[in-house]
This record gives structure tokens, sequence and C-alpha cells, in this order.
């Protein structure tokens, strides 16, 4: 049931602009159990039906109410930091829906985890001033919700993203399969490679650039530097390094797609048709900074542990 306003972070849309998008959507029902936990079971479900009908009818007022004064998530975002990026999301996706297929759901008297798988689809309510059309995203994510009862209301108090795969597509490029793929998790400073792969038409050039990016708000742009896709095989890599501060990163591709055309004076010159960006998430693990001090670590005893003086003097019992 996640909000994959969570993440379908970080749009570079073709001005250049990087957007943060969310969601949520329509679910599937809450299997009702027996016994005491009918009650608990049924609360949750309807918090999530009142969840997702919130996000989907773009209701920040009510979304507000459901995310604990608390909250603060695996990507280091507090309450404040999601409902702006819900609220601007929305502006430049207006009609972003998501279906939502909950996987599990486990109770723990006022605390409760709620598991989902995540599809969305919306439309950006700009066009792109290169290819004059709207784009088109498209996200999936897996992921883990945390919930906490405050008297009868349930409420998010942090959540995090096991797996996403986001992609915004304009033009030519909007029927063609593309993908980008990168490992779901490293450890901190490790090496991973990410991998583009895109059809390519006969008669389009396709030219990918790919890096990487923490996840961190406020968003950071990287330098881009494009490359022609192999024509071949239609792929583009790249070997990267993760970060050292311990964030989740996304591994992030834009690809163009161009073609031949002549200028008035019967010059080439190439034209761009199409335009794609591709974020897949990496969930960085940090390292331990931990250092066993043995000689120094002290382990106080029980109460129950103190010895009694195994003597006890004659002239201490007459006394």
């Amino acid at each position: 049931m996640k909000k994959i306003y969570v993440y379908f972070f970080i749009m570079l849309c073709l001005s250049g602009n990087i957007q943060k998008s969310y969601s949520q959507g329509k679910i599937e029902p809450v299997p009702q159990v027996q016994s005491a936990k009918y009650q608990v079971e049924g609360s949750l479900n309807n918090f999530i039906k009142s969840y997702f009908k919130a996000t989907n009818d773009h209701n920040l007022n009510e979304i507000s109410k459901i995310y604990a004064l608390t909250y603060h998530n695996g990507d280091g975002l507090t309450r404040a930091d999601v409902l702006k990026l819900m609220k601007d999301t929305w502006v430049s996706y207006p009609d972003l829906n998501v279906n939502s297929v909950i996987k599990d759901i486990r109770v723990n008297d006022l605390y409760a985890t709620v598991e989902t798988f995540d599809k969305s689809c919306g439309s950006s309510v700009k066009k792109s001033d290169i290819t004059n059309d709207k784009g088109l995203l498209e996200n999936e994510s897996h992921n883990i919700i945390y919930l906490q009862k405050f008297g009868k209301d349930w409420k998010i108090i942090t959540d995090k993203v096991l797996y996403e795969k986001t992609i915004i597509k304009f033009g030519s490029a909007k029927p063609l399969k593309i993908s980008l793929f990168a490992p779901e998790q490293v450890l901190a400073g490790e090496n991973y490679t990410a991998s583009l792969y895109a059809e390519i038409p006969d008669g389009l050039v396709a030219l990918g650039s790919i890096t990487r990016e923490p996840i961190v708000y406020p968003e950071t742009k990287p330098d881009e530097v494009f490359r022609q896709v192999n024509p071949a095989t239609g792929s583009l890599e790249r070997f990267m390094t993760a970060n050292t501060t311990n964030n989740n990163e996304l591994a992030t591709a834009s690809v163009g797609f161009t073609e031949m055309t002549e200028d008035f004076l019967a010059n080439p010159e190439l034209k761009l048709t199409g335009m794609a960006i591709i974020l897949t998430r990496v969930n960085v693990i940090p390292k331990s900074q931990f250092i066993p001090q043995n000689n120094i670590l002290k382990i106080e005893p029980d109460v129950e542990a103190i010895k009694v003086p195994e003597k006890i003097n004659n002239k201490d019992l007459k006394q």
C-alpha cells in the first residue's frame, strides 16, 4: 500500500527540472480475520481505503491527517517534505493514479505493517517544448508502510521502499521498449553497473546518458554526458560507485531519439523526436562504524548476582 509518493522521485522533465512523484490508488479488499483481530483488521481496512481514496482524489488536507507529526522515512524525508512533494507532484501530474495490491498485513497491538505492490501512471500537465506533447509517467514499486494507532486512528510513522522503477516518455519514445537495470541494493562505497537497453527504430539514432544521484531533499542534479547507444545491441552501460554518505540513491538514464533531416540550405542536421527518463532505485546498505573495545567494555552485574561474604566474623554477630 505504500505511497508511491515516495519516490517516483526525481523526474527530470525535458525543461531540465527534476520532479518527484507519488501516488496511491485502488486496493484489493483486505481479507477479514477471525477472533479479536477482526476489529483491528477492520479498522486497518478502512484506513487503507480512506488513504488511497484521499490520495487519488489529491486531497492534501485528508492526507496530512494520516501522517504522524513525528513521521520520518528511510530516505530522510519528514512529514513536511512529503506533503510538499505530493502537492508539487499533483500539480505536475494532475491525473496521477495508482493501483495497489496488498501482499501482507501484520498487526502487533498498537502497531501494524502493510506491504504492497504498486503500479501507477499519469501524464504531465505541461507539454515538452521539444516534442510538443505531454509526458507519460509509469511507475512500479514494492513498499512497506509502518503504522501506529493513536486513539482510534491509525497513522503512518515511517515507510520503506524495497524496489522502484519509474519512466517518463515523450514523443516517439512512447511506444518503445526502454529499460534501465541496476542492483536493488549495494554496500556503501561499492561499485555497481547500470545498464540501459532501448529499442531503436530504423532511421533513428539514440543518444543516452547514465548517472546516479542520492535521494535527498532538496534534490541534486548530476552532470550528464551523452553518448550514442550501441545501434547493434541497443545498450549503454556505466560503471559507478555508490555513495559513502549512506543515502539511498537513484540510477538515472536519459535517452533521446533523433532522426537525420536537412535545414533550409539542405545541410544535414539531427532532429530530436522523442525522449525518455528512467529511474531505478538503488538502496544503499550502510557500513557499520562500530569498533569493539573489549578492554573498555564493562558489564554491570545484576543485583541478584552480588555475592554475600563467604565468612562472617563471630564478633560481628554478637554486636
